[in-house]
């Protein structure tokens, strides 16, 4: 079992091409961040690598907002997947089966929290979480279930992707053509590549 670390911050700016990170699986601990540049295209990076993060908003607005927007920045799906500017994790970039991806959320629901502990931190309310995580993992939890991982593992050796056809989305009787999507859900990312809506 590898051993939880963390650092604490009052705030992280990360202006340089590549801010400093810590270790893989180092959880980080901040009031604040900041990224060069805009939201739409930041200038800066912050590499999680396979860690975790916490930005302690207590008595402030929610930042998930602009966490989302450099999350989706450094996602890059235009040249490559996770190594864009924003936040970002060299750990998924290095991923050549696009298991992994960044995730966030917000830890308030409605008032109450989700966790009270998060990367082996005691977390408030208030606080917007961050991990590398697998595809699928929409509660940050490091696991997904078992026929998620083997459909996201399997989805590039499916007949049809070598085609250019989307095998996941099936013909059904909403939807015959196979083309769009069905009611059941949002769409499907096409052959191995993530979507990040």
């Amino acid at each position: 079992m590898a051993r939880s670390t963390s650092r604490h911050f009052a705030h992280t700016s990360c202006r340089a091409a590549t801010a400093a990170s810590g270790t893989p699986e180092e959880t980080t601990v901040v009031k604040d961040v900041a990224i060069a540049g805009t939201l739409d295209a930041p200038t800066g990076q912050w590499d999680i690598k396979a860690g975790k993060f916490i930005i302690d908003y207590t008595g402030g607005s929610t930042p998930l907002d602009k966490t989302f927007a450099w999350v989706k920045a450094g996602l890059n799906l235009a040249g490559g997947f996770w190594d864009g500017n924003g936040i970002m994790s060299s750990t998924a970039a290095a991923d050549l089966d696009y298991l992994h991806a960044v995730g966030i959320m917000d830890n308030n629901y409605e008032g109450s929290p989700i966790y009270s502990e998060f990367g082996g931190q005691t977390i408030p309310t208030d606080a917007v979480l961050g991990a590398w995580i697998y595809f699928g993992d929409t509660l940050l939890r490091g696991t997904v279930g078992g026929n998620i991982r083997r459909a996201a593992g399997a989805r590039a050796a499916r007949p049809g992707c070598a085609e250019g056809r989307d095998p996941i989305r099936r013909m059904s009787r909403e939807n015959p053509t196979g083309d769009a999507p069905s009611h059941r859900g949002p769409p499907r990312p096409p052959c191995g590549t993530p979507r990040l809506t």
